[in-house]
């Protein structure tokens, strides 16, 4: 698959994710939140492999 259709998917799911925040009263996110969020899923996905493992 070509680079650029996944990268006009993504860009079309941030758009509905907005859309979506913005009818819910809250803002849109920032790159920021998409970081803090990024690293807290991180998180959560290395403590789990972590309790597998032990």
């Amino acid at each position: 698959m070509d680079l650029s259709v996944l990268q006009a998917r993504a860009a079309e799911i941030a758009a509905l994710y907005d859309e979506h925040n913005t009818a819910a009263g809250r803002g849109a996110w920032t790159t920021g939140d998409l970081a803090l969020g990024f690293v807290a899923e991180f998180g959560r996905m290395t403590d789990g492999i972590e309790r597998h493992l032990t």
